[in-house]
């Protein structure tokens, strides 16, 4: 992307917060993400993957506010159960029981219980427990896995515009083994850590400069002083 495209893009998330109060459009300050603001970066009907996909909530919306089809991936089979349940009536989200991580086969999952699995990882639970001391992991599963390029070619995806990833510290261990499809995603949405929130995830400024390499860099970002974790939008440069 030429800089006069990349700044234009980021001139018209800044006009759509100034003119939040009139369009109904929450400011990139709030802490909700505001998926509206992808429409910028993509394509009209995009292929999306969201990765970590939980009960379906944010698959539901994106298709909502973008169209197109969404590989929602969830590892956890009970809390894939609600996925496919919230999501039946859909036929453009896609639903799949497997983790994706830069390996093949059989892998360990930390299951957390107290918030529905949402903090769940292929990750060990570190500084998490400390900051969240409500949030437990005394559960870990043997879940089937596959890297994304894999999964892909077996499922016939040829493409990804934009993933939606909240896979709590392991987005790198996925995106590092992605050689093929990688080449083709205009953004990436990501959930980061400040601090070592799971053993070896990539803090904040590690994970910046790697992405950057990847070609990607930080475009939108909700991260609240003192919070352990925070949303990061990452767009195609290069």
């Amino acid at each position: 992307m030429n800089k006069v495209r990349f700044f234009g893009r980021k001139l018209k998330v800044k006009l759509k917060n100034i003119l939040y109060p009139f369009i109904g459009f929450k400011p990139i300050s709030c802490n909700y993400f505001p998926k509206e603001v992808l429409s910028i970066y993509l394509p009209k009907n995009p292929v999306m993957l969201d990765c970590g996909a939980h009960d379906g909530t944010d698959s539901i919306e994106l298709i909502k506010t973008l169209g197109g089809t969404i590989y929602a991936v969830e590892a956890i089979p009970n809390v894939y159960r609600k996925l496919l349940q919230n999501t039946k009536k859909i036929d453009s989200i896609k639903c799949f029981n497997i983790a994706l991580s830069n390996n093949t086969g059989n892998t360990k999952f930390y299951v957390s219980e107290g918030n529905s699995g949402a903090s769940s990882s292929l990750l060990i639970p570190k500084k998490h427990l400390i900051d969240h001391p409500e949030i437990t992991f005394d559960e870990n599963i043997e879940v089937p896995c596959d890297t994304l390029d894999n999964w892909a070619q077996k499922n016939n995806i040829d493409k990804i515009d934009f993933m939606w990833l909240d896979m709590q510290g392991a987005e790198k261990l996925m995106l590092e083994a992605s050689n093929k499809i990688i080449k083709n995603v205009k953004a990436i949405h990501c959930e980061i850590s400040t601090k070592e929130t799971y053993v070896s995830v990539p803090v904040y400024d590690d994970f910046l400069i790697w992405m950057k390499n990847l070609g990607f860099r930080a475009d939108l970002s909700i991260i609240r002083p003192g919070d352990d974790m925070g949303d990061v939008l990452f767009v195609r440069y290069r």
